[in-house]
Formats: structure tokens, sequence, C-alpha cells
């Protein structure tokens, strides 16, 4: 295994949060500006309006109204050389999505998954396959 494979990542980290729908759709606009929403009734995705490897924000409605939040990007490129670039960025836009709903709502209710892939090939494997299940639902 080369040194470049090795590379600690933060991949898929989940919020679940009390927040609004509303309160999370205008801090979606400050992490990604103009957005793309699509309504899935329980699954509402906020889209980059770019043609290549636009950041996605979704927000999953939890059985007792809270949102589980994750972020994501839409790589269209086949064997992408900036995949690890893509997930860094996740991440902040994650950590932004956060730092955002906890400044508008001091009393939110947030809490934070983490999940710490020890290999880029392995986090990329395993995030084609949660976009998959994601999509079908």
């Amino acid at each position: 295994m080369s040194s470049e494979e090795t590379i600690m990542l933060k991949g898929r980290n989940e919020l679940l949060t009390s927040a609004s729908l509303e309160d999370i759709r205008e801090a979606a606009r400050e992490v990604l500006g103009d957005f793309i929403e699509e309504d899935k009734g329980d699954r509402i995705t906020f889209t980059e309006p770019i043609p290549t490897c636009p950041a996605q924000i979704v927000a999953i409605k939890e059985p007792d109204g809270k949102f589980r939040i994750y972020t994501t990007s839409i790589c269209s490129i086949e064997n992408c050389q900036y995949v690890a670039k893509c997930i860094k960025m996740d991440v902040a836009n994650l950590k932004l999505m956060k730092e955002l709903l906890l400044k508008e709502r001091p009393g939110v209710e947030i809490k934070e998954f983490e999940w710490n892939p020890t290999r880029v090939k392995e986090d990329i494997k395993l995030q084609k396959a949660l976009d998959l299940l994601h999509r079908k639902k």
C-alpha cells in the first residue's frame, strides 16, 4: 500500500438534529449558495447547480420528527483523481452546517456521528454503496 492510500479521512459523518426543515434549508443555502431542492417525502436533497461533481446536502426525516443530515458529492468522472478532495469538502460542509444550525438556533439539539475510515479506496467503495442505497429509497 502506498503512502497516498493511508490518508486518514473522515467520511460519511452525519448529524441528527431537531432543527426545522426551514432552518436546514437556510443553512444549506449558506453552505452551497444556490441549490436545486428535490423533495421525496421524508428525504430532501439540496444539490449545487453545477455540472461536474456537485456537492449535496441530504436531510432525511426520522420517525421522531428529527432530521438526519449528511453531505456528499456526485462524482460523474470515472476513476476521478480528486475524490479525496471531495470527501474533505463534504466533511467541511457538514461541519459548517452544524455551526450554522447552532448559530441560528442556539438551543437546537444536534448529535454528531463520526465514521473514520483508514484507507481512501475503502471509503470510496463504501461511499458509492451508501449513495446507491440512499438513491433507491
